[in-house]
């Protein structure tokens, strides 16, 4: 499978993130794709990897291998959730949209794409509405999006019923 077919099949479902750890990467295909962006905080992985996957002409799969990965650090980069480190990944997001839509223009890749973007929407209300309004902007040019908000148990049970803005509100004030 193509680098950027995979990234479009990965991004449809927003189902999860792409953890470093679990791609080996020839040298001569890091090198092609060129240095980290070391402006962006959080989520620069992301864009990272959707420039290298562009790049890649194939994606191999080895069945039965397994990745250890620790999470839930307090005060690892991944849990920041500052202004800063929020800017950080829309422009992590858009530009790896970028990347994926210079290889493939069509629907499929435009859906994935906007899906991407719409995640975001959900987890950026309400602290961040700037960043939200740039996500729904892109969201809209590329024709929309089919995914719905995730939250965890509570949330998933109130926001059919009272909206999932309102759900996230009272998410967020119950600190989960």
């Amino acid at each position: 499978m193509k680098g950027v077919d995979w990234l479009v099949e990965a991004s449809k479902t927003v189902s999860g993130m792409m953890q470093a750890g679990m791609f080996l990467i020839p040298r001569k295909l890091a090198e092609r794709t060129g240095p980290w962006n070391e402006q962006l905080t959080l989520i620069d992985d992301f864009e990272y990897f959707c420039r290298l996957f562009c790049e890649a002409e194939e994606i191999l799969f080895v069945p039965g291998t397994t990745l250890f990965y620790r999470s839930g650090m307090g005060g690892s980069l991944s849990a920041r959730k500052s202004s800063q480190a929020r800017e950080s990944e829309c422009t992590s997001i858009l530009l790896g949209v970028e990347h994926i839509l210079k290889k493939r223009d069509d629907a499929e890749a435009k859906m994935a794409c906007a899906n991407l973007c719409q995640d975001r929407i959900y987890d950026f209300y309400p602290e961040h509405k700037h960043l939200q309004k740039k996500m729904l902007k892109k969201v809209k040019e590329l024709g929309g999006s089919l995914i719905r908000p995730t939250g965890g148990r509570y949330f998933n049970l109130l926001w059919p019923l009272i909206g999932w803005k309102a759900a996230r509100r009272l998410q967020r004030l119950a600190g989960r």
